[in-house]
């Protein structure tokens, strides 16, 4: 049996002094082969949760110990779910797996790499397909079949994976292969199959000038207490951002930081700060039962992977309430589209509570679209850049969200800027092409009187070359000389 203390006083409430005492007077109900292991673990079972629940009830109810441990005693149910614990044991210890090194897949992710890929994707009745400058591109090569997709994909979960992806349909891990790099796989099953999409981690963790961010980001990361957002569509680098965020942090601040992932991406070296990453399914249950927890971890720094759901993004504001510096991302596609998007998460008689709550706690929302550069070679980032300045706090607060745009272009002394602002600047440097400004910005009207500099150079008007000249021509045409005798 595997006791999780995390876990069970997250979800119960219950100290971990009464659940150790629980464990010690009660081996009649657990069972003689306990094995207690620290919050750092990588196991957790959720049946031993449902024992400490009911042991939670009777407590409540004013029961003793031995009052409890009479009751479990005399309940089948219970006896069973502790007996099952007991077998559960070789499920839940985290299983030692190496990728073998004749794997199919890695030749592919290394040519992959070479040729500059975001994503490797594997798909029956198609060839193995690389993601290059947000396109995806073919590999030369036969399809593969649905049975040659399950074995290049199996190939790369170890057992307990294996299991997992059987039960659920789906599956999200990260996978580290040595000598090749990491990566942040997502497989599926469908109606040809599965399919499976992998994205590939640089092996360095970018900085935020390296990732083309201004500087001003650096300054609302120097808060030490709110809510920080970055957002965007999927595959726009949000995670890449994150990454770089948590490095500024941590290279220049001594400070506790506590990530919660799913899956961990980008690993962190050890710099001025602790940087502890939990994964979601290993280390803990779920991105609000470790934020619940985060809060007794004396954590100065918390990001959470995504915020996925409701209880997600209360824990995360919060957290960022108490005192504590949270950085998240959202899928959405600009700042306004963030704030509404946030308040509409919530029930219509919690909205006004919560537009208070988020006002004052936002302190920048950081909104990017990743365009292919105009040499084809890289992926320029556009960014929108939100800061909750009081204006903007007020707006959220009346509900006029409309109106921040509007303050984001008064704001731009401060740092603040719009998402077709970013574009046009990169096309005024030459940084991308007239179509690809057009195709990625909100409104394609604001570049009608943009003229491309190739068109400025064959737009030129050049006098034709005057046919030659005759003799008799030339001299009706000479110009008179008055002086000339």
């Amino acid at each position: 049996m595997v006791i999780n203390f995390e876990d069970i006083m997250a979800y119960t409430e219950l100290k971990e002094s009464f659940i150790r005492r629980c464990l010690r007077e009660m081996k009649e109900v657990f069972g003689e082969y306990i094995m207690i292991i620290n919050n750092d673990t990588q196991a957790y079972d959720p049946n031993i949760i449902k024992v400490f629940e009911t042991i939670k009830e009777l407590q409540d109810q004013g029961l003793s110990i031995g009052a409890i441990r009479t009751q479990l005693m005399n309940s089948d149910s219970e006896m069973n779910d502790s007996d099952n614990d007991s077998d559960s044991l070789s499920k839940d210890t985290v299983e030692n797996f190496t990728i073998s090194e004749h794997a199919e897949l890695i030749k592919v992710f290394k040519f992959g790499i070479k040729n500059n890929a975001s994503d490797i994707h594997v798909a029956p009745n198609e060839p193995f397909m690389l993601r290059r400058l947000g396109r995806l591109q073919k590999v030369k090569g036969e399809k593969l079949t649905s049975d040659h997709c399950k074995k290049a994909i199996y190939e790369l979960l170890s057992p307990l994976q294996q299991e997992q992806f059987e039960k659920d349909g789906q599956l999200d891990f990260a996978i580290h292969i040595e000598g090749v790099g990491r990566f942040r796989g997502s497989t599926m099953r469908h109606q040809k199959g599965i399919s499976a999409a992998y994205r590939i981690i640089p092996p360095k963790i970018p900085t935020l000038d390296e990732l083309g961010h201004p500087e001003v980001i650096k300054k609302i990361l120097d808060n030490h207490q709110g809510l920080i957002l970055v957002t965007g569509a999927a595959g726009q680098g949000k995670s890449t951002t994150l990454a770089a965020m948590i490095d500024y942090i941590n290279t220049n601040r001594a400070h506790h930081i506590l990530t919660i992932e799913d899956p961990i991406e980008f690993v962190h070296p050890l710099k001025k700060a602790v940087v502890n990453q939990r994964e979601l399914g290993k280390n803990t249950l779920s991105y609000a039962n470790s934020l619940k927890a985060a809060l007794r971890e004396d954590p100065d720094v918390i990001m959470v992977g995504e915020l996925r759901d409701l209880e997600t993004i209360s824990m995360a504001i919060s957290a960022a309430e108490t005192g504590h510096l949270v950085l998240a991302t959202l899928s959405s596609t600009n700042a306004p589209k963030t704030v509404d998007r946030i308040i509409d998460s919530y029930p219509p008689g919690e909205q006004n509570q919560i537009r208070a709550m988020f006002s004052e706690s936002i302190k920048g929302i950081i909104s990017q679209r990743l365009i292919p550069s105009k040499d084809n070679t890289k992926m320029v980032m556009g960014v929108e850049i939100l800061i909750g300045t009081l204006p903007v706090a007020n707006l959220i607060r009346e509900n006029k969200v409309f109106q921040i745009r509007s303050t984001m272009q008064t704001g731009k002394k401060i740092g603040m800027k719009i998402m077709d602002d970013s574009i046009l600047e990169l096309l005024q440097n030459d940084f991308i092409t007239y179509e690809d400004a057009v195709a990625f910005s909100d409104n394609p009207n604001i570049f009608k009187g943009f003229v491309k500099k190739d068109d400025e150079k064959n737009s030129e008007v050049k006098e034709p070359n005057p046919p030659p000249e005759s003799k008799e021509t030339a001299q009706k045409t000479k110009p008179f000389n008055p002086f000339k005798k």
